[in-house]
């Protein structure tokens, strides 16, 4: 896990949820939120933002006009061999023959009719595009955000994780600053930054002043 930079979380996550984890990968964030579940923490009180988003497309190679054929005619041969068992199934009175007779000819003409598709596909793009690729995701750094009120209990279980990169936890949630939300006016923002109690405390304070102030003007 890697040390946080900063708990700028803002835009991301739910008002009133903190940061007790950054880590190098999704794999090190999703394994942190299944130990919060085998503890039995509500982990729908928890989220995952990914930081530094980008997007990579990997080419896988050259796509020649034979190459666009080839692929067309080997989803179409599995896709009419599917289709073609399934109609054989209506058989009554031998479906397993029927079936068999049907997925093959599924395959001989859904071979067919993809290998078409594809070289009318490959034609359309007018040579603008003879390579293929696969895109993904990426991002440079993964947030647990967990509710004020238990980060806490998430920062505890998570101390206790023994798996790879939890040695310095704590010491993230210490140095990370956290921000929150002002929930009664919309667009505006405070800060607690090395306030030294418990996130649930601070949670728990901020409550009952909303909680007499609403009283106040009920009054009024």
């Amino acid at each position: 896990m890697s040390r946080a930079k900063d708990g700028n979380t803002e835009g991301f996550a739910g008002a009133g949820q903190v940061l007790v984890g950054s880590y190098a990968d999704y794999a090190a964030a999703e394994r942190a939120v299944d130990h919060l579940s085998d503890a039995g923490f509500p982990v729908e009180r928890t989220a995952i933002v990914g930081r530094g988003l980008s997007s990579v497309e990997r080419v896988t190679g050259r796509l020649t006009i034979w190459r666009a054929a080839g692929q067309g005619a080997v989803t179409g041969a599995v896709l009419g061999a599917v289709l073609g068992w399934l109609f054989g199934m209506f058989n009554w009175i031998d479906p397993l023959i029927a079936g068999l007779l049907l997925a093959f000819y599924g395959v001989l003409f859904g071979a067919l009719a993809g290998a078409v598709m594809g070289l009318v596909a490959h034609a359309l793009t007018g040579g603008r595009r003879d390579f293929s690729s696969v895109s993904e995701l990426r991002a440079d750094s993964y947030d647990l955000l967990v509710d004020a009120p238990t980060a806490t209990d998430a920062g505890r279980l998570l101390d206790a994780d023994d798996g790879p990169g939890r040695s310095d936890a704590a010491a993230t949630r210490r140095e990370a600053p956290v921000r929150d939300t002002d929930r009664n006016t919309p667009g505006t923002q405070r800060e607690h930054v090395n306030d030294d109690r418990p996130e649930y405390e601070r949670a728990e304070a901020e409550r009952s002043v909303e909680e007499r102030a609403d009283a106040e003007r009920r009054r009024v």
